[in-house]
């Protein structure tokens, strides 16, 4: 049995270099972990800039998963 299930969002350019727009990972300890097989998977993301949302809250660094989450990756926005 996985120990947490992740959502992965992609936004804007980044789902149409992904070429999904959501994906399921399991077993992800932290951000960190998850960005590393996200990166295998989807080498862009390692010269894009974004910026990544868990629930719905901006994140900066290392968070470690604690339970079920959906992680939003961001590309650059503008907004006036």
């Amino acid at each position: 049995m996985p120990i947490n299930q992740i959502t992965v969002l992609f936004f804007g350019p980044l789902a149409e270099q992904a070429g999904v727009k959501t994906l399921q990972l399991v077993d992800q300890l932290d951000t960190d972990m998850l960005l590393t097989t996200l990166k295998a998977q989807y080498p862009f993301l390692g010269q894009s800039p974004y910026q990544l949302a868990m629930d719905l809250e901006i994140i900066v660094g290392n968070i470690k998963f604690e339970k079920d989450h959906t992680i939003a990756i961001l590309p650059p926005y503008a907004g006036g």
